[in-house]
């Protein structure tokens, strides 16, 4: 007669692999410090933000944010809705002023918007009246690059895009993913020295945001942008990231290291350690 067996429960079963991946991925001292191994690039220095309402008093949106962002570094912002990342991302951008603490980029103060910072939103941003091609033109022009300069600029920031056959439509005639590439084309084509990203595919479909994701990382590689990017996405930011800084009701409340090499291919999303480190990050964000 076989041997009677006590059935696993799914909440034991999740116990233990909570257990292992938390062995495997517990991290160490200089996996949650804020200082990054390369030359700085972007410095947090206890940056903090209030918010003042008629009706509701003070709000605290960030609280004393201490970090560092390496030169060519791909940084991932998370947390929950209303923690602070969009807030942040404003504040290194120059379009909303810290209350507290400062923003530096290569040691200068950030004090209003400028074109070592590219800014990719989340909503669509561009002009509907221009055709594909002068969208992205735009900020070459505004620099008084020749003429037959950005159309040479823009038609290779298109095509690495995989948008060269689109150039003369309009943003009206494409669809929400095909935006989000003149989006990142115009940006990455303007040349900053650092590439700020909110949840630019957030609204996509899935398979849309994972070929962005990879598209996007493409170019990154070629440009070595250093890079903040606010995402709700675990995996996304996982996939994409050197590190992910989790930040909750405006305190910085970790900073992971992703251990995972470069080039990443698609297969990385279903690996047992890829899934590991998601549930790790999964706790930090609770």
């Amino acid at each position: 007669m076989d041997e009677q067996r006590t059935p696993v429960s799914s909440a034991v079963i999740s116990e233990r692999f909570l257990k292992d991946s938390e062995e495997r991925y517990s991290p160490r001292a200089e996996d949650t410090t804020c200082v990054s191994q390369r030359p700085v690039k972007i410095a947090l220095r206890k940056v903090s933000k209030e918010f003042r309402t008629a009706d509701r008093g003070t709000f605290v949106a960030l609280r004393e944010i201490e970090a560092e962002i390496g030169d060519g570094e791909f940084v991932a912002l998370i947390g929950p809705s209303g923690g602070g990342k969009t807030t942040l991302l404003n504040v290194v951008a120059g379009l909303t002023p810290p209350t507290g603490g400062q923003v530096l980029v290569d040691g200068r103060p950030v004090r209003r918007p400028g074109p070592d910072r590219g800014v990719v939103f989340q909503q669509d941003a561009l002009f509907m009246w221009r055709r594909v091609i002068k969208n992205v033109e735009y900020g070459l022009e505004i620099r008084n690059v020749p003429k037959d300069q950005r159309q040479q600029t823009a038609m290779d920031y298109l095509r690495m895009v995989g948008l060269e056959k689109f150039a003369d439509f309009y943003p009206k005639q494409l669809s929400g993913g095909m935006k989000k590439r003149v989006q990142i084309a115009t940006v990455f084509a303007n040349n900053p020295e650092v590439l700020l990203m909110d949840e630019p595919f957030g609204a996509l479909d899935y398979p849309t945001k994972v070929d962005l994701q990879e598209q996007l990382l493409t170019l990154w590689a070629r440009d070595a942008k250093t890079s903040l990017f606010v995402t709700h996405d675990m995996e996304e930011a996982l996939f994409l990231a050197d590190r992910v800084f989790v930040l909750v009701d405006g305190k910085l409340e970790t900073i992971l290291n992703v251990p995972f090499g470069r080039p990443r291919a698609h297969d990385l999303r279903m690996s047992q350690d890829f899934h590991a480190l998601k549930l790790q990050l999964w706790n930090y964000m609770r």
